[in-house]
């Protein structure tokens, strides 16, 4: 019984070392020559003069100002498919709202109506 027990934590313990030799340390070694391959890489790159520095930098200010340059220029583009759009936007809205003062008076006449009909069935009923 204690052997059996004794066998056993041995055997899961060997489980356990075969899993951290061929699985585990094998991924930790893969990982550990993937990354001393980019350090090589970056390594063996040119060092960054002053000058290329400076060049850089030279370069991402013209871009910049590029680019503002065109949003502006895009910004100041009329689009005449829009300056349309708004027109009719306009007119639907000058409709709608006469439609909404045309419904707002068909509902006060039919108010007035429905109270005349009452009126007159009351005053027939008398």
């Amino acid at each position: 019984q204690q052997g059996d027990k004794l066998l056993a934590r041995l055997e899961e313990e060997v489980k356990m070392n075969e899993y951290l030799a061929r699985e585990k340390l094998a991924l930790e070694a893969k990982e550990k020559r993937e990354w001393t391959e980019r350090l090589r890489k970056v390594l063996n790159e040119p060092t960054l003069t002053d000058q290329s520095r400076q060049q850089l930098v030279t370069d991402l200010t013209n871009l910049r100002r590029t680019i503002k340059e065109i949003a502006a220029a895009r910004d100041q583009v009329v689009n005449p498919v829009d300056e349309k759009l708004n027109l009719f936007r306009q007119q639907v809205s000058v409709i709608e709202k006469k439609k909404a003062e045309r419904e707002a008076s068909l509902k006060d006449i039919m108010d007035d109506v429905a109270e005349a009909e009452k009126e007159t069935n009351a005053k027939k009923a008398q």
